[in-house]
């Protein structure tokens, strides 16, 4: 247990310092080496979100990495013109959301993290949509992300 709790802790410090690495480097002017790191970044968070749950780090946090990984990829890909690969990191981290919303057999406080940080998907899909135009993979999204979070289990939209 003692091994288990270490290896989250670790995981999460070696999370923050690779994405406080991209953002120095995307200050820099150094996108490429941004995005390597923020992609690093992103395969850790999902070994943090396939820990255990009560885990030694808060489902919140693992949420917030989650979310602000995708984020700051989506941006490192807008700034050098690969707006499609930029929708492909939102739109994944916002139906990775609303799966996670959806699923009842994942604990309820990672559920309830991952309703409030859909909030931050959510509208950095409306963001795209002003910048970029709409899209129907992100009315889908979006009316999913809707849906999950408005129904009771067992019901459906006609």
């Amino acid at each position: 247990m003692t091994e288990d709790i270490a290896r989250s802790e670790s995981l999460l410090r070696e999370w923050q310092g690779l994405m406080r690495t991209g953002v120095d480097a995307g200050r820099r002017g150094e996108p490429m080496v941004a995005r390597r790191l923020y992609l690093q970044a992103q395969a850790l968070t999902q070994s943090l979100l396939a820990r255990p749950p009560c885990d030694a780090v808060a489902d919140d946090d693992r949420m917030a990495a989650f979310v602000a990984t995708h984020l700051k990829l989506a941006d490192s890909f807008q700034a050098t013109g690969h707006v499609s690969l930029a929708l492909a990191q939102l739109w994944t981290a916002h139906q990775t959301l609303m799966a996670l919303v959806r699923d009842e057999s994942a604990c309820i406080s990672l559920r309830q993290a991952a309703l409030r940080h859909s909030r931050e998907t959510r509208t950095a899909l409306f963001e795209y949509s002003a910048q970029h135009g709409s899209r129907p993979e992100i009315a889908d999204a979006l009316r999913d992300g809707c849906a999950s979070t408005l129904l009771p289990p067992g019901a459906f939209v006609h």
